[in-house]
């Protein structure tokens, strides 16, 4: 029996991450049956969490000591570097150990894991590899998203990390990440797949269909911190004044067009705090009917049912997009970071991604009477679908792990 360990942000509360564990897991299966999978998180979260708050209370001035000082970069590099060696780096590890033990392959898959945020993926990565390295397993770097601001310190780590001997396969999930990479190893005998999110096949993993009779329009939020945060252009772009009027200008106007709109988000508690925000702001309005706010998703498939009882959806959410064009269901993207205009690439609909400059209502409302009528070309669907599946097969047979299940 082969044992598969994939290991990511998988029960982030941003549940696309979970989406794309569990597709991977799907993929895995599918392609042989005997193999055994399990999951092991970059935190060492144990499961999803049920609760509403992002975090434990803090004292307050500490919190907004922090705050204030989290400007400045050296801080933030210099606070998880000290973490890191002095706290967490020993205990993550030996949570890993635990679950990595007994496998034949860790498979560091899908999400955007390849990126420097404050150093926090890099050290984890490399600790991941040079403890798989030790243990004697093999490492995959499977679909995976390429950030392209590194610093030196994230870099060394990186480069320690797709160097070391032990990683037998890096694939990245778009053309972007995969120049990205090229970019960051010039002249490096780095070899680099392309494949698709693994989440592409998302309907599939938990046997969910769209419902056709559905006329709902789904708003997917997001906060503007965390656009604001990890967009290269200018802040001013997403502040939340800009990005919740957009919202309200939005639902108003269907509102005024006689369409059902619902409010979700993809499960972070910061994301629904923002949703809830709007619609408090839109709940005093006498011109039209109470907004609806879909309760919070707390595990992967209730974010999945939600999305499928949509006609067309807007969002943020790269994976909000992706899970509705599993299903079947349009979108209209709305680009903050290059890996949701990279997906509108590999599924040709750029047209229905719109750049974060031009974020305008009537823009983004035409773009969803378009969508509706044009729907999702389901033979270029079947076909990234099949693409992600035979990838999954060949990185298997690469690794001479698998039975001949593979065919």
């Amino acid at each position: 029996m082969t044992r598969i360990a994939i290991c990511g942000e998988t029960y982030s509360q941003n549940l696309g991450d979970g989406v794309i564990a569990d597709s991977l897991k799907w993929l895995l299966k599918q392609a042989d049956a005997s193999i055994e999978v399990s999951f092991t998180d970059f935190s060492c979260r144990p499961a999803y969490s049920l609760k509403d708050l992002a975090d434990p209370p803090k004292a307050k001035w500490i919190r907004q000591i922090h705050r204030s000082l989290a400007q400045i970069s050296l801080y933030r590099k210099g606070v998880v570097r000290i973490l890191w060696y002095f706290s967490k780096r020993k205990r993550l590890s030996r949570s890993w150990q635990e679950r990595i033990g007994d496998c034949d392959l860790m498979l560091i898959g899908g999400g955007k894991l390849l990126m420097d945020n404050n150093l926090a993926f890099p050290f984890k990565i490399r600790e991941l590899v040079r403890l798989s390295k030790s243990l004697n397993k093999k490492v995959v770097f499977y679909a995976c998203g390429v950030g392209a601001r590194w610093s030196r310190h994230g870099y060394r780590l990186l480069t320690g990390a797709l160097l070391d001997e032990s990683v037998r396969w890096i694939s990245v999930r778009d053309q972007g990440s995969r120049d990205t990479l090229r970019a960051l190893f010039p002249g490096k005998n780095l070899k680099c797949c392309l494949s698709v999110d693994p989440a592409v096949c998302a309907a599939e993993t938990y046997g969910i269909h769209a419902n056709p009779n559905s006329c709902k329009i789904g708003l997917n939020l997001s906060a503007p911190k965390v656009l604001s945060r990890y967009f290269a252009g200018p802040k001013r772009v997403f502040t939340v004044k800009r990005v919740k009027q957009f919202w309200i200008d939005l639902a108003e106007l269907l509102e005024s067009e006689h369409r059902e709109v619902v409010f979700f988000t993809n499960g972070s508690t910061v994301d629904y705090a923002f949703a809830q925000s709007i619609v408090a702001e839109m709940s005093g309005s006498k011109a039209m009917r109470p907004p609806v706010l879909l309760e919070r998703a707390r595990e992967p498939r209730a974010l999945v049912e939600q999305l499928a009882q949509c006609q067309v959806i807007v969002a943020h959410r790269l994976h909000a997009n992706i899970i509705a064009y599993s299903l079947g269901i349009p979108s209209v993207g709305l680009i903050w970071d290059k890996k949701v205009e990279e997906f509108g690439k590999i599924t040709g609909r750029s047209h229905f991604y719109l750049d974060p400059f031009n974020m305008d209502s009537c823009v983004v409302n035409e773009r969803i009477h378009e969508a509706i009528i044009t729907g999702v070309d389901s033979t270029h669907l079947a076909e990234l679908k099949a693409f992600v599946s035979g990838d999954v097969k060949t990185m298997l047979r690469s690794m001479e792990i698998a039975s001949g299940a593979l065919g």
